[in-house]
């Protein structure tokens, strides 16, 4: 999702990047320790919530729809933050 030009692939780019990080997720929850599963399932309700979030900001762009995109990121950032923390310290 670093790499991505928001404005040359639009909303559909990056809901396709958010698809890709959730398989990924997905590999995630199947190899994290027990430990993580939480934070895992967390990270997993997150991105579902940007992609929502980002589909109803592709169907009518609104300052309500983009903020709620805005925190949305936000919360994946802090939902792989303690993920990250948690593997870290397993």
């Amino acid at each position: 999702m670093l790499n991505l030009d928001v404005i040359a692939e639009g909303t559909n780019g990056v809901e396709t990047a958010v698809d890709a990080v959730e398989e990924d997720v997905n590999g995630l929850r199947d190899s994290a320790t027990d430990a993580a599963s939480e934070d895992v399932d967390a990270l997993s309700d997150a991105l579902s919530d940007l992609g929502d979030a980002l589909g109803t900001a592709g169907d009518e762009l609104t300052s309500d729809n983009a903020t709620a995109v805005v925190d949305a990121i936000g919360v994946v950032q802090t939902a792989a933050a303690d993920v990250y923390a948690t593997l870290t310290d397993c």
